[in-house]
């Protein structure tokens, strides 16, 4: 054993003190001074290394990144907080290196296909001794919730150690992409089939997609256009004018609508353009929308006029109606049943008019799908739902579909003495469509039990509290035995 070594063991700080008193002078005194300043110097080192472990434990736990590491067998022996946090060490043991090489369908590439073992960035790391960066991979923890996940896998030069792993959450990422490919791709289906031509422009006015009618009207290749700008294209006058507007279009933000007559291979055409801006999530533009009618005859372009606002209107009326339409029953949903109920309260709050609610849902519905199968319990509430709407008719009523078989009804200009009339009618409308049931305590065929709310709104006052009061209402007509309606009462 060497000077040095001898000195790094626990009774080192006798022996120099021995060594001191002994060689106090000459060559004596040199060894003192080396062994005192040895101590010192060790003494730092203990306490650099003390805090420096301190510092890399805090920012292993701090740090805005999963981290976990293996030993030899790929089990996991540390991992940070967030990498607890985001797959919980029993799935992470289970799924980062498992013992049998088959697909895992807890785990996806990052097309949303299962993604097989030996695909996975810690089996890779292990088997070539060699760092994987970056695996776009989707993970499903035991909370069945989907992450993705950016992973890097490293392997770790020091006995007992497997490799770390680091993942990065690109979840928020994913899912704006996801959500991106479909908003385009249901913008470009609408620009493909649309009858006049449509383009697409960047802010610097470079074309990004037209459809096949602008390169029709153009005559050329479409991928002739795409990449280019107007002037390219254009005469310097029509270029001119179109920027202008494009301009005008980017920072107010709103359409603008102008006529031009642009030169094109078959002669001059007058066209009627509308731009109008492409919105981001944060109501900024991104992009320049082009609508182009020709008017050159006149009538030809009324007539293409009227097509498009018609298309326009119905497509309008059809994303309205995928917003607020309960796919099951054909009828309003939740989210429309809110909106609405908000407007209706304050509408009426400044008319001092009456609003009523009714609720109700379908009596003993799980033994009916217990019994009959989900099928004709789906079914049986399509019936329901299309009898109550066209009994309650009027422009300002609604029918929504509020949850699982249970269903709301909002009447504006509606005392409580109408709202149990109809209350009445829907309960013969519903008997009258002789649904059986044969597992039912109270009847052979379907019916319903219904809450009555009514009050006239005032501003202090939520819609909410309205919509707890039928709801309460409701309960209490279930506890006294179903197949009936029961007004809220204070």
């Amino acid at each position: 054993m060497g000077l040095t070594d001898y000195l790094s063991h626990s009774h080192w700080s006798i022996w120099a003190y021995g060594w001191t008193l002994m060689l106090s002078i000459g060559f004596g005194t040199i060894v003192a001074n080396w062994i005192s300043q040895r101590y010192q110097s060790l003494a730092q080192v203990e306490v650099s290394l003390k805090e420096s472990q301190e510092k890399y434990k805090v920012l292993f736990q701090t740090l805005p990144i999963g981290i976990s590491i293996t030993d030899k067998e790929s089990r996991i022996i540390e991992s940070n907080a967030i990498a607890e946090f985001w797959l919980g060490i029993p799935d992470l043991a289970d799924i980062s290196c498992p013992p049998q090489y088959e697909i895992n369908p807890r785990m996806i590439r990052a097309d949303g296909s299962p993604m097989l073992v030996e695909e996975y960035p810690c089996v890779k790391a292990l088997q070539t001794n060699q760092a994987v960066y970056d695996v776009e991979m989707g993970v499903i923890c035991s909370d069945e919730i989907l992450r993705w996940f950016s992973v890097s896998a490293s392997p770790i030069p020091l006995e007992n150690y497997g490799v770390v792993l680091v993942h990065v959450n690109i979840s928020d990422r994913k899912f704006a992409e996801q959500a991106m490919r479909l908003s385009e791709s249901r913008l470009q289906a609408f620009i493909n089939n649309a009858p006049t031509p449509i383009s697409i422009k960047d802010l610097e006015g470079t074309y990004l997609s037209i459809n096949s009618e602008f390169a029709y009207w153009m005559q050329v290749p479409a991928e002739d256009i795409l990449g280019k700008r107007d002037y390219e294209l254009f005469p310097a006058e029509n270029v001119k004018i179109s920027r202008t507007h494009e301009l005008q279009v980017i920072f107010e933000g709103i359409p603008v609508t102008f006529e031009d007559t642009v030169p094109l291979p078959d002669g001059l055409h007058t066209f009627i353009i509308t731009k109008f801006p492409l919105m981001d999530d944060r109501d900024s533009p991104f992009a320049i929308a082009g609508i182009y009618l020709d008017i050159s005859d006149r009538k030809q372009s009324e007539i293409a006029l009227i097509e498009v606002e018609s298309n326009l209107r119905r497509a309008n009326q059809e994303l309205q109606k995928l917003v607020n339409l309960d796919s099951l029953t054909q009828i309003a949903n939740r989210r429309c049943f809110d909106e609405r109920v908000i407007y209706e309260w304050q509408r009426l709050y400044r008319d001092r008019q009456p609003l009523s609610l009714l609720m109700f849902d379908v009596d003993y519905f799980k033994r009916y799908n217990d019994y009959y199968g989900h099928q004709l319990g789906d079914q049986a509430l399509l019936l329901i739902a299309q009898a109550v709407d066209q009994l309650v008719c009027r422009p300002a009523d609604l029918v929504a579909r509020y949850g699982g078989e249970e269903f709301i009804v909002i009447l504006p200009n509606t005392n409580l003495e109408g709202a149990i009339a109809v209350a009445k009618n829907l309960h013969k409308a519903i008997a009258d469509l002789q649904i059986p049931h044969q597992d039912s305590d109270v009847s052979d065929v379907v019916t319903v039990s219904m809450g009555i709310a009514s009050d006239i709104p005032k501003l202090d006052r939520s819609p909410y509290v309205l919509i707890n009061q039928v709801d309460q209402a409701l309960y209490y007509a279930k506890q006294q035995g179903r197949n009936r309606s029961v007004i809220f009462a204070d």
